[in-house]
């Protein structure tokens, strides 16, 4: 062997010498030391990955399932589609069609569906001395309802409700009520139908100095011509201060309180495990009660429930049972019932269109006139004017409004039926924290002036500013000179008054309240102006600082029918008063 290769060799024993060393040395190092192990498990996974099984080690991970809140990304909608479907799905499959072999799944059943007076009358059997003996149990209707509002990912929220059956029956709760109002008579009415206590400033005065608690009365109510006195005691109130919103508020006050003395109130819950699903369990009547008499208040409820719907089409109410509710022993027994016997089943558009309720017209418009208000000084005529518009009646014994006053009156645009709410609002001074709530929701106003009346034109500027101050930036005004057939006692130009409307944006018209000139164009030319906006868009999220202007081009305009009965507002006004497209 030559010296070259000999010396080569001696150098590879030495470099594996070495190599098993360091290679003996690292496996005891790893063996001692477990994180040092798990590291060159991670740093092997990395290692296979760069070298092209990423795939591979991407399957080795955990998936983290994510909870979608809110929005639902465009990739994901597919899949959600599929669980929402099984969701919705009940055990009563009594709407699907009938199988031709007549076998269900063991997953479904299908009930039986019994007439309400069926469903008495069988209840009745059951609880029979000889079974049950419980024969003037509690009927209660448990009803179940869709949930689900106009849009697919969107569900209504839990609502409560009073409702008046037509056959009152005893229960087992008192209701304490208290009454306001003003003058013997009303106070005797009130008393009669069941009020626990009815004053007037008397009764304000105890509550006031203590000696009587609002907390110790269930249901406070008030008759309008007590409103104004009410206003010292409103933070005391609260929430509970009588108004047309929450419906404690009537000039029918007799009534009123047979309402609430007698009604059913109950709170319609959202499903804790389906959210498209409500229910609610509202007792009916007793079974020692006539089977008809049962029948008829279950359909008032249905009714009730039914008109506060959604406006969408399809199901709301899914499924209405009946059951006796004793506390001992207690019932299985749950018999069904056919809804769609005194409600409509789907809330399509045809029916819409054809229907004579105003609110659906309306709906199916899409338009919602909740406020024009009448603004002025007192004395200018402006009840004179909604007298005459709604009523066609003119009274010149006409005493100053308290508070505020509204009537209804139904109109034809272009051949669409709109109703509208025109509130007439006090003008005097101690009146003003009251009726300036109100223009927060106005869509329209009228500024009403007496043109005989320097005094009241001179006060328009300010009536004006406070209206822009208080109410929506897009608020339709017309300035109206009323009490035109003064015109011996004119003290203000119409060329003046038509100035003035134009450098700040309004529309102008001159009208008399006794002789019906113009009337009836003032309400119906603004009325157009906004059904106007509403239909062509124009009002969807205006863009700040835009005011709408109005235009004055001719629309076809024919009066309808009128609500002759005036109603009367709360000094707690409505916060939605926006038009809606």
């Amino acid at each position: 062997m030559l010296p070259s290769a000999k010396h080569k060799t001696t150098k590879l024993i030495m470099a594996g010498t070495m190599f098993r060393s360091l290679f003996t040395n690292s496996l005891t190092f790893y063996k001692s030391n477990t994180s040092n192990l798990r590291s060159l498990h991670t740093a092997t996974v990395t290692y296979a990955a760069r070298k092209g099984t990423r795939a591979k080690a991407r399957a080795k991970k955990v998936k983290v399932e994510v909870t979608k809140v809110g929005f639902i990304p465009h990739n994901q909608r597919g899949k959600d589609k599929n669980v929402q479907s099984n969701v919705s799905k009940h055990l009563d499959d009594t709407f699907k069609p009938i199988p031709k072999d007549n076998v269900y799944p063991l997953k479904y059943y299908r009930w039986i569906v019994y007439t309400a007076e069926d469903a008495v009358k069988a209840h009745q059997q059951t609880h029979h001395p000889s079974m049950y003996n419980v024969p003037n149990a509690l009927v209660s209707a448990q009803i179940e309802f869709n949930m689900a509002a106009a849009k697919k990912n969107r569900f209504m929220d839990s609502f409560t409700r009073l409702s008046l059956l037509p056959n009152l029956f005893p229960r087992d709760e008192e209701r304490t009520i208290m009454a306001f109002c003003k003058g013997s008579e009303l106070i005797k009415e009130a008393t009669d139908a069941g009020a626990t206590i009815a004053g007037g400033t008397d009764l304000i005065k105890k509550i006031q100095e203590g000696q009587i608690k609002l907390s110790d009365y269930d249901y406070v109510l008030a008759h309008p011509n007590i409103l104004t006195d009410l206003v010292p005691i409103r933070g005391l109130m609260k929430r509970r201060f009588p108004n047309l919103r929450a419906g404690t508020l009537d000039n029918k006050l007799g009534e009123l309180v047979k309402k609430f003395s007698g009604g059913v109130q109950y709170r319609v819950l959202k499903d804790e495990h389906q959210e498209n699903y409500g229910f609610v369990e509202v007792p009916i009547g007793r079974l020692n009660m006539d089977p008809k008499l049962v029948a008829e208040n279950l359909e008032a409820l249905l009714k009730d429930l039914q008109s506060a719907r959604p406006k969408r089409d399809g199901l709301f109410i899914t499924r209405p049972v009946l059951e006796p509710t004793v506390v001992s022993p207690p019932s299985p027994e749950k018999l069904k019932i056919d809804p769609f016997v005194y409600v409509d089943k789907t809330l399509t558009k045809e029916v819409q269109d054809d229907s004579d309720d105003e609110e659906a017209v309306a709906a199916t418009a899409n338009m919602w006139i909740r406020t024009v208000v009448l603004i002025g000084d007192s004395g200018v005529g402006k009840s004179s004017l909604l007298s005459r518009f709604t009523r066609n009646e003119f009274n010149l014994e006409s005493k100053s409004t308290i508070g505020v006053e509204f009537a209804t009156r139904s109109i034809e645009v272009d051949g669409k039926t709109i109703k509208a709410q025109i509130w007439d609002t006090a003008g005097q001074e101690r009146y003003r924290a009251i009726t300036s709530a109100y223009y927060r929701g106005a869509v329209g106003a009228l500024l009403v002036y007496d043109i005989a009346k320097h005094l009241s034109y001179e006060n328009v500027e300010r009536w004006l500013r406070e209206l822009r101050d208080h109410a929506d930036q897009n608020i339709l005004i017309m300035l109206v000179g009323n009490k035109s057939d003064l015109r011996h006692l004119r003290s203000i130009p119409t060329e003046e008054a038509k100035a003035f409307a134009e450098r700040n944006g309004l529309s102008f018209i001159e009208t008399s309240a006794l002789d019906s000139t113009n009337v009836e164009p003032a309400f119906q030319n603004i009325l157009t102006e906004i059904y106007r906006i509403v239909s062509q868009k124009q009002m969807r999220d205006p863009p700040e600082g835009d005011v709408i202007r109005p235009d004055a081009e001719p629309t076809d305009v024919r009066p309808s029918h009128t609500d002759n009965n005036v109603q009367f507002s709360s000094s707690e006004p409505e916060r939605e008063m926006r038009l809606k497209i």
